[in-house]
């Protein structure tokens, strides 16, 4: 992108996917949190992180649903809602574990004075991942879960939270999000301001909130964006082919 414009991107995404416990069991590894620091603080960057979280136990891990797609519903038969309403089920303190071990990672950044757009469990309405398969209820209470543990029992003051829930029944409580965000896959090409989105987005509370383009498959035309009423906060390209 420099190559081409003479100018950085001002916001780099990051992703804790390979720090999940169940991954790093299979020799998974990652520099994420390394790139992340050296963004901020040689390239005066901004963080956003997300995180594909691998199940914590009973990933599919067939040769068709691999053990690395364990992000996914179809790649696991996780008991979630155990996890939440089962205080001492084995569930649930997997689901601690996990969170401690992203909790390392968030650490380090604060400790190296990184704040972080950070955006977990992410497009839960869309149900294609396990932390949205149960429905909003589940959803909301596995965020709270994890503010709970990550804002008050680990005492991480870096973190600014993006909510990315898609629909205004998933919503966890304005306490709960500093950010609604949104990812729209809208066709190859359009480089609307989607202003429809933003819109509904807005009306997801009657707090006022910042809202995100926290995903695009294609870059907003900027002209257009600032002649429209939808004021993105920031949007982020995702990557391969786009």
């Amino acid at each position: 992108m420099a190559a081409l414009t003479g100018r950085f991107p001002a916001l780099v995404g990051f992703d804790l996917m390979d720090y999940s416990p169940s991954r790093v069991a299979r020799g998974a590894s990652s520099t994420e949190t390394d790139k992340a620091i050296r963004w901020w603080r040689e390239d005066g960057g901004i963080v956003t992180v997300s995180w594909h979280w691998n199940a914590p136990k009973d990933l599919v891990d067939t040769e068709e649903v691999p053990w690395w797609k364990g992000f996914y519903t179809k790649g696991t038969t996780f008991d979630l809602p155990k996890a939440i309403h089962d205080r001492n089920s084995e569930e649930r303190e997997l689901l601690i574990r996990d969170i401690d071990a992203a909790a390392e990672q968030l650490q380090r950044l604060e400790d190296a004075g990184v704040p972080v757009l950070w955006r977990p469990i992410h497009e839960a309405s869309g149900e294609w991942f396990w932390w949205g398969a149960h429905g909003p209820d589940i959803h909301k209470s596995l965020w709270r879960l994890m503010y709970d543990r990550l804002a008050n029992h680990h005492g991480l003051h870096n973190l600014i939270w993006v909510w990315n829930g898609q629909a205004a029944d998933w919503y966890p409580g304005d306490q709960y999000v500093d950010i609604i965000a949104e990812d729209i896959y809208d066709g190859e090409g359009n480089h609307a301001p989607q202003q429809g989105k933003f819109l509904q987005a807005s009306r997801y509370t009657s707090a006022h909130k910042l809202v995100a383009l926290s995903e695009t498959g294609a870059l907003l035309d900027v002209d257009d964006l600032r002649a429209s009423s939808a004021h993105w906060s920031y949007f982020m390209l995702w990557s391969g082919h786009f």
